[in-house]
């Protein structure tokens, strides 16, 4: 007679395949799942990046807008103020000599068209413009970037900010406005804002 022997203590083949099965999902869970939490967070630093750097352009534009002068060339210290371009002179390199600034939103990037003048008759040409982007993910869309404000403000709400075209002689006060998004989720945004009077033609402070 042939003699069986049971392993009640053991287990079953089956019962093993199932377990290592059990063991690969969850492997592939764990790491789907830390995946997904790597994602948040470089899209959370992605984002704290960009807020960094559009505070610091937001100084940047504050600091060089303030010390606004006319051009070399006797040109006023403003030459266009649209809600998405702001064009002036300043001494940004501290050289005794204006620059031409202009300040625009391209798609998403903020972007700084820098202008030095040149020749005799002073000049500004366009093909000497140099552009750099200041800061990206920028989400204003159809919200201006920039606000502009007279002598009135704040008393007057009725023409301020100021409607385009705007008269560059009648701005006082500039505010600037960013929204900031690295995602299209707008629950996300990051709104920043920065008013700045002109000194050399603030009359109402």
């Amino acid at each position: 007679m042939k003699r069986s022997f049971t392993n009640k203590n053991g287990f079953t083949l089956v019962e093993v395949s199932i377990a290592g099965l059990l063991i690969v999902v969850l492997g592939i869970s764990i790491l789907g799942l830390q995946r997904v939490m790597g994602d948040v967070q470089l899209t959370a630093v992605d984002n704290i990046i960009n807020v960094d750097e559009s505070n610091y352009a937001i100084s940047m534009i504050t600091k060089e807008v303030r010390t606004a002068r006319p051009a070399d060339n006797g040109a006023f210290l403003l030459e266009s103020a649209t809600p998405q371009r702001f064009t002036f002179y300043s001494d940004i390199d501290s050289d005794n000599s204006s620059e031409k600034i202009s300040y625009f939103l391209d798609a998403q990037s903020l972007k700084k068209s820098t202008t030095q003048p040149t020749g005799n008759p002073i000049s500004y040409p366009e093909e000497n413009a140099k552009i750099t982007t200041i800061t990206n993910y920028i989400r204003n869309n159809e919200q201006p970037v920039f606000y502009y404000y007279n002598e009135n403000w704040p008393s007057d709400t009725t023409t301020n900010p100021l409607v385009s075209p705007v008269n560059v002689s009648q701005i006082q006060m500039i505010k600037i406005y960013l929204v900031v998004n690295n995602e299209e989720d707008t629950n996300q945004d990051y709104v920043l804002e920065s008013f700045v009077h002109i000194r050399t033609i603030k009359n109402n402070l």
